[in-house]
């Protein structure tokens, strides 16, 4: 007995709540608050962390309503209120009825906005047969009707609801296809499809309320017991300090560097920040630009508090091979989102590829854990908008480097391709070139980021610049060094010469099978053609071992795999890999080397380095 009573008082809830929900009356769009942006801090990966915060306006309830719901990554979004008088009790997303008002553009909108005006409607013509017989003669008669508008005849957003099949979906009134006016012979309802004009006997009403479906935030605060306004003049509590924080995709910030040189081992370093706002209209904020890599496992994941689908969707969503998915599989809920084959039980470690209202001001920039943050002061910036902004400038010294770097080539005996690119590849390695660059240590507090570089030197008489071209910046941490590419040094000449000497047979004898050696002696003489004084770094890399170096050559044997993954960054062999086919054998019983050489060059000298070496084959 005590069950069934127990059922129907808790069912008797439900429909008082559920019947109030619906009967609640439509917001007005005047009375939502609007939370500004205080602080945005922007990652290079098109990622920002928004910061709002503000004294808002609470309704009768105490709460704070906002039309601002924001879409953030997945676990991002935390609102709080740091009013010592609330505390924030929860913060609710849902679809609501708002009232928005707009200036009236049509007939029927004109006349629902001025219910009660006096009028007088032309009706459309309409044909009419007179006539002994009224079929052979007619002709077109307009009438015109005088009085009062009374109503617009509408099934409003509770009756909709109400009668709707789905009664848990919010609906919006629905406005009828006649107008009631009120006339000496009565009320009567015309179609507005008859209506060919109107005229309003005093002034007109040009706007128009009315309601829309818009996703609302709710922040719930509990004044524990007290009541905004309470015991104090009108206004002076009915504020209340509130805000939110979020990460989600929409402004971008892209670095560039500018170097300028003036022949003397002195380089003037500028960094500009390109910034795009795809996001909301930012006003007097403080803006932070990252270096670094931040990681954000969920950053193609909106959090489902942005009304973008439910939170089954979003773990339906998660990379089935992801560690993460794999974490979230344990939750029984979650389980019967995806019928409990969320993740592989196996980690998978790989990547899924697939204007200013007051000075702006850049400070010098703070270190946090692995990141550095540049600070921009007052900073405004509508959506759609970039801006181009001065972040840092460095007085820093450069040298002059000259570099010759003859990369790995396979022996004669090793099966090649003969495509064209095989063939470029081998041309260019017969006729190598030194190549200039620009050597910048890093001397001051902050990282230089990886971003695309102007060369320029400029004339310390006339000031005028002179583009040299464009390199890449890397990423150089403080106290660091990095080379510039300029390009290839003309005024040198470079030429290279390999001869076989001997071929030993059964030199090597490896799980039965024997291996020839085949030496070399080999030489690469440099010319200079320049008016100054160079010094040239040459790396030579071999397939095999060396045997001999002059000129103060230092030999390192290296890993060659390690060191092709190294260099390219991308965890596969370099490209000119494939043009080769090396037989299976090759690494057995052959090495790889580097020759490095750092030599000076006065005007029209000539260094001639030589070496020996050799590998293995069968």
């Amino acid at each position: 007995m005590s069950a069934t009573i127990t059922k129907v008082a808790l069912a008797a809830v439900l429909l008082s709540f559920s019947n109030s929900a619906r009967a609640e009356k439509a917001t007005p769009l005047n009375s939502l608050a609007e939370i500004p942006v205080k602080e945005v801090t922007v990652f290079k990966d098109g990622h920002a962390l928004v910061l709002h915060r503000g004294l808002m306006k609470t309704d009768s309830a105490g709460n704070v309503v906002m039309d601002d719901l924001p879409k953030p990554v997945l676990g991002t979004f935390w609102p709080y209120c740091s009013d010592r008088r609330a505390r924030l009790s929860m913060a609710v997303a849902g679809v609501r009825r708002v009232s928005v008002s707009n200036t009236a553009l049509t007939v029927p909108e004109l006349i629902e906005g001025n219910i009660g005006a006096r009028v007088r409607v032309l009706l459309k013509p309409r044909s009419v047969a007179y006539g002994e017989g009224r079929a052979d003669v007619r002709d077109s008669v307009s009438s015109v009707i005088e009085g009062k508008i009374e109503s617009v005849p509408e099934r409003s957003s509770e009756e909709m609801e109400r009668t709707a099949p789905d009664r848990t979906e919010r609906k919006l009134p629905r406005r009828g296809d006649v107008v009631m006016i009120r006339t000496e012979d009565g009320l009567r309802a015309e179609p507005f499809a008859n209506i060919e004009s109107i005229a309003f006997k005093g002034e007109v009403e040009s706007s128009l309320s009315h309601e829309e479906l818009r996703n609302l935030i709710t922040l719930k605060l509990d004044w524990q017991g007290d009541k905004p306004g309470a015991g104090t003049a009108v206004g002076a509590r009915d504020k209340v300090d509130v805000g939110m924080i979020y990460l989600q995709e929409g402004i971008r910030w892209v670095p560039s560097y500018k170097v300028i040189i003036d022949g003397n081992g002195k380089a003037v370093v500028l960094l500009n920040a390109t910034v795009e706002n795809r996001l909301r209209d930012l006003k007097d904020i403080r803006l932070d630009l990252v270096v670094g890599v931040p990681t954000f496992p969920f950053k193609d994941q909106i959090d489902p508090f942005a009304l973008n689908g439910s939170v089954a969707d979003v773990v339906r969503r998660l990379d089935r091979n992801s560690i993460i998915a794999s974490q979230f599989s344990n939750a029984a809920i979650l389980q019967g989102a995806t019928n409990g084959t969320i993740g592989a039980q196996s980690a998978d470690y790989g990547s899924n590829e697939g204007s200013s209202s007051s000075s702006t001001r850049v400070d010098s920039g703070t270190k946090n854990e692995d990141m550095f943050v540049y600070t921009v002061e007052h900073v405004s910036l509508a959506k759609g908008e970039r801006m181009v902004l001065p972040v840092a400038r460095y007085e820093l010294d450069y040298k002059d480097v000259y570099t010759l770097d003859l990369p790995f080539g396979a022996p004669s005996e090793v099966p090649r391709s003969y495509n064209q690119d095989i063939v470029k590849y081998e041309k260019l390695l017969k006729t190598p070139r030194v190549m200039h660059k620009l050597r910048i240590k890093n001397k001051g507090r902050q990282p230089f980021t990886t971003a695309p570089t102007l060369l320029v030197s400029a004339d310390q008489k006339t000031g005028r610049e002179t583009v040299l071209g464009q390199s890449l910046m890397t990423y150089t941490a403080s106290g660091a060094r990095v080379d510039l590419d300029l390009g290839t040094a003309i005024d040198f000449a470079v030429k290279r010469e390999d001869v076989e000497t001997s071929r030993l047979p059964d030199a090597v004898k490896w799980q039965d099978d024997k291996y020839c050696r085949v030496d070399h002696k080999s030489s690469i003489t440099i010319t200079s053609y320049s008016k100054k004084a160079a010094s040239i770094e040459i790396d030579r890399n071999l397939f095999g071992f060396v045997d001999s170096v002059g000129e103060n050559g230092v030999v390192k044997r290296t890993n060659f795999f390690e060191n092709v993954v190294e260099a390219d960054g991308a965890n596969r062999p370099p490209y000119w890999w494939n043009y080769y086919s090396f037989p299976h054998w090759w690494h057995s019983v052959n090495g790889s080397s580097v020759i490095k050489w750092n030599t000076k060059l006065n005007p029209g000298e000539k260094v001639t380095l030589d070496y020996r070496w050799h590998y293995f084959w069968r």
